[in-house]
Order: C-alpha cells, then sequence, then structure tokens
C-alpha cells in the first residue's frame, strides 16, 4: 500500500529499524490497518509496532512495523 500524501507520513530515523523510514500519527495508522486509535496504541505499549515521540509529544509509529 502506498501513502501519497505527505501529511499523513513523515520520515524519521526508527532505532528499530535503524534506518530512514515514514512515520504515521495513530490516526493515520489506524486508518491504514482498519482498526481504532485506541489499538495503535495498544500495539505502541505492547512492542508490537516501532513509535517515536515528537517534541511535542506527538506519538508517530513507523510504517515498516504496521506492515509487519
Amino acid at each position: 500500500m502506498a501513502i501519497r500524501c505527505r501529511e499523513l507520513s513523515r520520515t524519521a530515523w526508527c532505532e528499530s529499524c535503524a534506518s530512514q523510514v515514514s512515520f504515521l500519527d495513530a490516526a493515520a495508522a489506524a486508518a491504514l490497518t482498519g482498526v481504532t486509535t485506541r489499538t495503535v496504541y495498544q500495539w505502541v505499549e505492547s512492542g508490537k509496532v516501532h513509535f517515536t515521540e515528537t517534541a511535542e509529544g506527538e506519538t508517530l509509529i513507523c510504517l515498516n512495523s504496521l506492515r509487519a
């Protein structure tokens, strides 16, 4: 699946992937995978997906880990 809208994804370094990857906010990750944002946050808490937090406190989800 391709993410075409630049506002939905941001490129950043993923420590777990050890590479530059696209990150999505929780709402976009939920829409992409067909689950609720609550489920996405549960995946974050359980370590199922890679994530990073911005200086503003926003949680961003690694697109590579969503695909896995």
